[in-house]
């Protein structure tokens, strides 16, 4: 039986579904946008802030340097890169939902300025019985460690939990710690693949 349902935040909850404002970005500084997502997400300080061995400043910095960015430009560059994401508020409403039934949780490799983003740019937190980010607890997914503590924080047993999520090296990570898995596609897709779960 599924006691907890378990989401991932980037690329699910929060998409970047507009690439017109990244593609300008790259334009502007002659990269692919290919290349800026790795700029921003792949670098040695976005990998050590992800585990919370860096402050999420660290990340900008390095992006500043590489580009050659006054902190006006800085600041004009993480606006901009983040500018085409959406907030996908109906999944949140139906994992709102099975909070009355289930455990929930939200489990993010994230920096460690997302707790904040949660409870104003994304309030999303009423949603959640527990909410795991890697920055904070210093390990990430795809490892088994962050999905066993996520389990141990919601009382239930890798086996009674549900995890949803767009990469599939964490939904491999999440299947090798014991979980059920859905691999997200879609919003439809998913809440119709988590509600089949739920209901076999």
């Amino acid at each position: 039986m599924i006691k907890a349902v378990i989401s991932d935040f980037g690329g699910v909850i929060v998409r970047t579904d507009d690439l017109r404002p990244r593609r300008a970005l790259a334009e502007k500084y002659g990269k692919t946008v290919r290349e800026l997502d790795a700029l921003v997400f792949n670098s040695p300080a976005a990998q050590a802030a992800t585990v919370g061995k860096q402050p999420e400043s660290a990340i900008w910095e390095h992006v500043a340097k590489s580009l050659s960015l006054s902190p006006a430009e800085t600041a004009y560059f993480r606006y901009q890169f983040f500018a085409g994401d959406s907030f996908d508020s109906e999944l949140v409403r139906f994992l709102a939902n099975l909070r009355t039934q289930r455990k929930t949780a939200l489990l993010s490799n994230a920096w460690s300025g997302l707790r904040h983003l949660l409870s104003t740019s994304f309030p999303m937190l009423y949603a959640f019985d527990e909410a795991i980010i890697s920055a904070e607890v210093a390990c990430a997914k795809p490892g088994q460690d962050i999905f066993q503590l996520t389990c141990q924080r919601l009382g239930v047993e890798p086996g009674e939990a549900v995890f949803l999520d767009d990469f599939e090296e964490n939904i491999e990570g999440a299947r090798q710690a014991g979980l059920h898995t859905v691999h997200f596609l879609t919003s439809r897709q998913a809440r119709a693949d988590i509600a089949a779960l739920l209901n076999a």
